[in-house]
């Protein structure tokens, strides 16, 4: 990747954050937010995501997404040649449960109680008492503050799940009271009630329209349901309970129940599950509050769902990095609960639905070649937070077609792909009488406009011309910071530049380049004024 300009003051000074843009097809603009003050500091030729892997100091994340792709292959071709690593690898982690058993900071003592003892489907599975989930007290009633669950850490290394065994009849209020008392909001169900003739799972919901059930303090009754795909089926549940302060209230509860993963067996393909994941994670986006996961020992296949979400929510919030490892991941969650993806087959299966993960993402990112893209593969978009245009974030993961709710709008141009955000549609302030706040402003408008304007293929022309029409408010006095004339005048349009536009590009810096911003830019900026009338008449 080659940079010009990149020694301009403020580059290594204190950045906030920074900005690379795509513009036409290899031109990139570094852009660094420094408090309230905007400097474009150099032009790259090259790969925006190589620059931002070479600016954290890591593989850019199409490199991290093709080894491990590749890491896969590599251990399914041995496998079929007899070298299976997936067995070793494996038989490592049945081997650290075996020498947790017998550590007394791993140690079982509050599922091994006589008064807990029939509150465990399994007698092997027992959770840890560090990491258990823990009721609250029934006065005079031993063990009322035990379930058979532990809470499991996510990618943000908070509390993000509970991997609990299904309840059994007995205990299908403490499962609510759980519920309840740890604020879950989404519940995954990996198991059926019956599974080759064995009782799995107590059923602790409600099918039927005006139905309700009383489990314990908790009222549970049925709203709606959707079979999303053949593998599994979405519920929503309304629960009534009464608070400590003897109030009643009521939550929403929605339910993925994924009907055909066999017990110790596994899907035949991956994709439900990974359109599962997503849409647990678009009912519920934060690890603030967990995910309650369940099959029926909660271990199994619990843990491969929580495996392949941790990897997801990596992948969301961009702190993937090269040294992602599915061992060292499922070790790390076998000593929050015990046996964790339980069988080698179900290990097998998480390392392939991340491989299926990692493609999709990489056609993502081949998919928008010309956008601003992001380290993790998304278009970075503007947040307005009342007139303050300086701060970005990064758009929530493009889900899957069938998960999304409120999908942006598209514009297609030639074979340029520009998404379109909603808030888009609002006009900025821009105050003349600060400088640097209203080149901030200016600077996030145009990066609106990029998204939202068809682009142009043609040469490069140097300045855009003033905004015309009977939008264009009178341009305010240049400051004495005004930058000088373009150096380059012959290629300046007939029309001078406003300040509006001028001072994004040299905003109290000369261009240390010499490169004029591209036609596309400018065509846009100049057609920004009738594209927002447009808008409005399109809403009225």
């Amino acid at each position: 990747m080659a940079c010009e300009g990149l020694g301009a003051p403020g580059w290594l000074a204190g950045e906030e954050r920074v900005i690379v843009s795509v513009v036409g097809v290899v031109v990139v603009h570094v852009v660094v937010f420094s408090g309230r003050q905007v400097y474009i500091v150099g032009v790259c030729l090259g790969d925006p995501h190589a620059y931002h892997g070479m600016r954290e100091g890591k593989l850019p994340l199409r490199t991290i997404l093709e080894n491990f792709i590749n890491h896969v292959d590599t251990l399914e071709a041995k496998r079929s040649e007899g070298n299976d690593q997936y067995e070793v690898e494996f038989q490592e982690l049945k081997q650290l449960t075996e020498s947790l058993r017998g550590r007394s900071d791993f140690s079982c003592t509050q599922g091994e109680k006589d008064v807990n003892r029939r509150k465990n489907r399994y007698k092997d599975i027992l959770p840890y008492d560090y990491s258990r989930v823990v009721l609250s007290c029934f006065p005079g009633v031993p063990g009322s503050d035990y379930i058979n669950a532990n809470f499991i850490r996510g990618a943000s290394g908070s509390r993000a799940y509970i991997g609990s065994q299904g309840p059994l009849a007995h205990t299908v209020p403490d499962f609510w009271r759980m519920v309840v008392e740890c604020e879950v909001q989404v519940i995954i169900m990996a198991s059926n009630e019956t599974e080759g003739g064995k009782h799995k799972c107590e059923c602790y919901w409600v099918n039927n329209q005006n139905e309700e059930r009383q489990f314990g303090t908790v009222s549970v009754s049925f709203v709606k349901a959707r079979q999303v795909c053949p593998d599994f089926m979405v519920r929503t549940l309304k629960i009534k309970y009464t608070t400590d302060a003897g109030t009643t209230e009521e939550r929403t509860i929605c339910q993925f129940h994924y009907v055909l993963w066999p017990d110790h067996g596994v899907p035949e393909t991956v994709r439900p599950l990974l359109d599962m994941v997503r849409l647990v994670r678009d009912c519920q986006a934060s690890e603030t509050l967990p995910v309650l996961v369940h099959c029926s020992a909660g271990c199994g296949r619990t843990g491969t769902i929580c495996a392949i979400d941790y990897v997801w929510g990596l992948l969301r919030a961009g702190r993937l990095s090269e040294n992602l490892d599915l061992f060292g991941l499922v070790k790390e969650m076998r000593r929050q609960r015990v046996a964790m993806v339980q069988t080698r087959e179900q290990y097998i299966l998480l390392h392939r639905a991340v491989r299926e993960l990692f493609k999709e993402r990489l056609k993502v990112i081949d998919a928008h070649p010309y956008e601003n893209i992001a380290t993790d593969g998304t278009p970075l978009i503007l947040r307005e937070k009342e007139s303050d245009y300086e701060e970005l974030y990064m758009r929530p993961e493009k889900q899957d077609e069938s998960a999304k709710v409120t999908p942006p709008s598209t514009i297609t141009t030639g074979n340029i792909t520009c998404n379109t955000h909603p808030q888009a549609d609002k006009q900025p302030t821009v105050s003349p009488g600060t400088h640097s706040s209203s080149s901030a402003a200016v600077l996030a408008l145009q990066l609106k406009l990029i998204k939202t304007q068809p682009l142009s293929h043609g040469s490069l022309s140097p300045h855009s011309q003033s905004f015309p029409g009977p939008h264009t408010s009178p341009p305010p006095q240049p400051s004495p910071l005004s930058p000088p004339p373009c150096p380059r005048p012959a290629l300046c349009p007939p029309r001078p530049l406003t300040r509006h536009t001028s001072a994004l590009w040299d905003h109290q810096w000369p261009r240390p380049w010499g490169v004029p911003p591209s036609r596309a830019w400018c065509q846009a900026l100049s057609a920004w004024p009738s594209a927002r009338s447009e808008r409005k008449k399109q809403k009225t």
